[in-house]
């Protein structure tokens, strides 16, 4: 089986969630479970309205 390379901006959102996902699965099966968790902070004004914010994660308990 021959294989190609390519390098491209702003890659199709389908292709690079399969990516994820083999990367997902792999990860899962080499390792015990990584206890994601998501954190998000958010920036808001005095209404209420978002302005801003973080977006990130815990693996294994690590941020």
């Amino acid at each position: 089986m021959e294989y190609s390379f390519s390098l491209e901006s702003n890659p199709d959102p389908e292709t690079s969630a399969w990516i994820n996902q083999q990367l997902h699965e792999y990860n899962r099966q080499q390792s015990e479970d990584d206890h994601h968790q998501l954190l998000a902070v958010f920036v808001r004004d005095e209404s209420g309205a978002l302005a801003g914010g973080l977006l990130g994660g815990t693996y294994w308990g690590w941020l």
